[in-house]
């Protein structure tokens, strides 16, 4: 069960930990995910190359966004972006507003 909540809240681990050690649960603010996944796309592209990493990315940002407002006008933009700049320019309209 973890795990598959971990897809879209990779965050959840910190917050498991948290929970397990008797400490309170930190919510993570919409801007830190944004800054979280921002390099989590550059180093995709990194690794895979601009093209294969922009297809890999939809995915995970179809993860990210889910229960965002708006979400599903932002994932029908996300699965058409064609580089990574419009990605993150998504990401930015999905949680930094």
């Amino acid at each position: 069960m973890v795990a598959r909540g971990a897809l879209g809240n990779p965050w959840i681990f910190a917050e498991l930990a948290a929970a397990l050690g008797g400490g309170e649960a930190q919510t993570v603010s919409d801007e830190q995910k944004a800054a979280d996944i921002k390099p989590h796309l550059g180093m995709m592209a990194a690794d895979k190359g601009g093209g294969v990493a922009v297809r890999e990315a939809r995915a995970h940002l179809a993860w990210y966004i889910r229960g965002v407002r708006n979400a599903t006008s932002i994932r029908g933009r996300i699965n058409s972006a064609q580089n990574l700049e419009e990605l993150f320019a998504l990401v930015d309209e999905a949680f930094v507003q």
